[in-house]
């Protein structure tokens, strides 16, 4: 939500409260469409990270699909080096 408060995007968060496989998939056009610079991408990976820690996880596989921004803002690259690099820096 703090991505989308900060750039004043309105969120339809009702895919949440159902359970099915169309709601599911809604979920990823939520999390698309704010993500739109590598400031939200390292944001968002320094969150899951931090959440993860909190809960005591000790091994972890993250999954993304490598993207490129349709602005032209980033690489699919970009994208990828911005994730790895959240991760080593990561404590």
């Amino acid at each position: 939500m703090d991505i989308a408060n900060r750039k004043s995007i309105p969120i339809d968060l009702s895919c949440f409260d159902r359970r099915n496989m169309e709601s599911a998939f809604q979920i990823f056009g939520v999390i698309h469409n704010l993500l739109k610079d590598l400031d939200d991408i390292r944001q968002v990976s320094r969150e899951v990270l931090e959440d993860f820690k909190n809960q005591n996880v000790a091994y972890l596989e993250l999954r993304t699909t490598p993207k490129a921004c349709e602005f032209g803002r980033y690489s699919q690259r970009d994208y990828i080096n911005t994730i790895l690099e959240e991760m080593d820096n990561f404590n």
